[in-house]
Formats: C-alpha cells, sequence, structure tokens
C-alpha cells in the first residue's frame, strides 16, 4: 500500500499512462505498474475522479488563471532576468 502522497513524477506517469492504455484490458493495472510507489487501482481510480473534476472546473472557467508577465516585462534586454 502507498502513502496518500503523489509525486510529479507519479502524476507525469499517471496522465502518460491514461492515454498509452486507453481502451486497453486491464487499464488500471497498467496504469499502476507505470506509476509505481505501490499505488492501488483504488487508489488510480480516486485520483482520476480529482482529474476529471479539476478538467471539468477549468473548462467551465471556475479555475483562475495566473497572471502571468510577459518575457518582456521579466527579461533585459541581454536576455538574463530582471531583478
Amino acid at each position: 500500500m502507498s502513502s496518500s502522497g503523489w509525486t510529479k513524477e507519479q502524476n507525469k506517469a499517471f496522465e502518460e499512462a491514461l492515454v498509452s492504455f486507453k481502451d486497453k484490458p486491464d487499464w488500471w493495472e497498467n496504469v499502476a505498474a507505470l506509476v509505481g510507489g505501490g499505488k492501488t487501482v483504488d487508489e488510480l481510480k480516486r485520483h482520476y475522479e480529482k482529474l476529471l473534476k479539476d478538467v471539468k472546473a477549468i473548462e467551465d472557467d471556475k479555475f483562475p488563471v495566473p497572471d502571468f508577465k510577459s518575457d518582456e516585462d521579466t527579461t533585459t534586454k541581454e536576455g538574463g532576468l530582471k531583478k
């Protein structure tokens, strides 16, 4: 059994596995093997449901968009970062 936390690497592997194994037999088991860390099928399913909620919130404009500055605002003419 794994801990409830997810690393950045596990999240990336999870997203890649969802695409790679979609519509294949033993989908969740294959995803679990790729994600690693002892994640169970139940943990993966809960994580997937959370991902779906996040995507829906983004699509419904309920997720705040960060106010990123353009490269021009944050870099010097020489290409370095402004202080």
